[in-house]
């Protein structure tokens, strides 16, 4: 009887140790494929580490592989105590602007966008707090010498919270191709606290 039990015993203890040898692999093969897929979506970015200039966050930007000229190595000015630029060639300039807790920022921004006189604004996509839209000047507006000129540009404007602090990102006023500012907003997505 005794000898019964301690197999059962052993069988147990060996159910137990294999189960919990695959979870732990599981969990590994998890971490791993969130770092490949992570990776994948940041292809032809370079990660930047931002705590030299007063903002403890990283960022993955465009690198000389994502075809926007940005094979310059990327530059951060940080002049002000709350505004830094990221730049990354000619074609990449991304203006981030910490705003503490203010946090009506976005409904600001699209009320200003939604009553210009001077722009026609459409939305090309809205989601994670990252606005891309086109803007172009209204025909009205236009002297008849400059009506035929195409007058698009695309933008983008986002809210990040990051360890309850609101930063303003944006990119240059006058705007970027589409290309630029779809790359930017990866970019912003990526943005994160670093631990």
């Amino acid at each position: 009887m005794k000898k019964v039990k301690a197999l059962i015993y052993i069988r147990l203890l060996v159910l137990y140790l294999i189960i919990n040898a695959c979870s732990s692999e599981n969990t590994t093969t998890i971490k791993e494929r969130k770092i490949n897929q992570e990776s994948d979506k940041y292809y032809q970015f370079s990660k930047l580490t931002l705590s030299d200039f007063d903002f403890n966050a990283s960022i993955f930007i465009p690198d000389e592989t994502a075809g926007i000229g940005a094979s310059f190595k990327p530059k951060i000015s940080h002049e002000e105590d709350f505004k830094w630029t990221i730049s990354a060639g000619p074609n990449f300039t991304l203006f981030i602007e910490d705003y503490g807790d203010y946090s009506s920022l976005m409904n600001e921004f699209e009320a200003k966008i939604s009553k210009n006189d001077f722009f026609d604004i459409s939305i090309i996509s809205k989601k994670n707090g990252i606005i891309l839209y086109q803007r172009s000047i209204k025909k009205n507006t236009l002297s008849e010498a400059s009506s035929k000129e195409n007058h698009i540009s695309f933008h983008l404007y986002a809210i990040k919270n990051i360890n309850g602090i609101y930063y303003e990102l944006k990119n240059k006023e006058e705007g970027d191709t589409r290309k630029v500012i779809e790359l930017m907003e990866k970019s912003v997505e990526s943005l994160k606290l670093i631990k």
